[in-house]
């Protein structure tokens, strides 16, 4: 809609900044109309697929626009349960969030799924 009303002067609409300013927009939006103190917005996917990309982005940029003690990155992952070798698997969710660091984000808190309870010493 703002392409086609020239908001971009003709030129090409690039993810960054154009996608990603909207992004910010829209979730900033959603807190001066709700005047909440809490907005969750939940990026779905997997990390590091390009679908995500611009998302990533946004929220990453987010954090130092509105400072740190204002934006909380929860993770939510699977840690899956390998019922032949009866062990849970941490290596996917380590994966996961080594490549959140590697975009600059850096979870606050970790929520792991598993159909097993998960021990002490592999949350630590």
């Amino acid at each position: 809609q703002r392409e086609r009303r020239g908001d971009y002067r003709g030129g090409t609409v690039q993810v960054i900044p154009h996608v990603t300013n909207m992004i910010k927009e829209k979730v900033m939006r959603a807190a001066q109309m709700t005047d909440t103190d809490v907005v969750i917005s939940e990026i779905g996917g997997t990390v590091g697929d390009m679908e995500s990309t611009p998302f990533m982005e946004a929220i990453r940029q987010m954090r130092r626009e509105v400072g740190s003690e204002n934006v909380m990155y929860v993770h939510v992952t699977f840690v899956p349960y390998l019922r032949a070798a009866k062990e849970l698997k941490s290596k996917p969710t380590q994966q996961s969030v080594s490549m959140l660091r590697s975009i600059g984000i850096q979870p606050n808190m970790l929520v792991l799924r598993s159909e097993m309870p998960v021990p002490q010493e592999m949350k630590d």
